[in-house]
């Protein structure tokens, strides 16, 4: 009866701890800091860690949609419709923002503010050369 006490409690805690639960983008047995570890605590957390990493990954070009199996482009694929869409958004703003300026050299330093922020909102570093 023991062996089926201490059988059984395994396979519960076991499964508490399943591949089921959604994982960070990183190891959780190497968390250090404090945000590492509660991020590895909480699902949620993990859950957004792992979207900003598979973003991350779509900016840096590090997926090649031409060998990705059908799987893969599925879990991928919202994240690139998000990104086209995003930057569909962001002409239709940049042409209706900036047809309100009259004055040439206003609608050319327009223009040129809307591209230098857009670049901003996804390399914060950038500067213009």
């Amino acid at each position: 009866m023991k062996k089926f006490i201490v059988i059984s409690i395994l396979l519960i805690t076991s499964n508490l701890y399943s591949s089921e639960k959604i994982q960070p983008s990183f190891d959780c047995s190497k968390a250090k800091t404090r945000v590492e570890k509660l991020v590895c605590s909480d699902e949620v957390l993990s859950t957004l860690d792992r979207d900003m990493q598979k973003a991350y990954d779509l900016m840096m070009g590090k997926y090649d949609l031409a060998y990705m199996n059908e799987e893969a482009k599925e879990e991928i694929k919202p994240y690139l419709e998000k990104l086209k869409q995003s930057q569909i958004d962001w002409v239709k703003h940049r042409d209706r923002y900036c047809n309100t300026e009259k004055d040439k050299e206003e609608f050319r330093r327009c223009v040129l503010n809307e591209y230098y922020n857009r670049i901003q909102s996804v390399v914060p570093s950038y500067n213009r050369r």
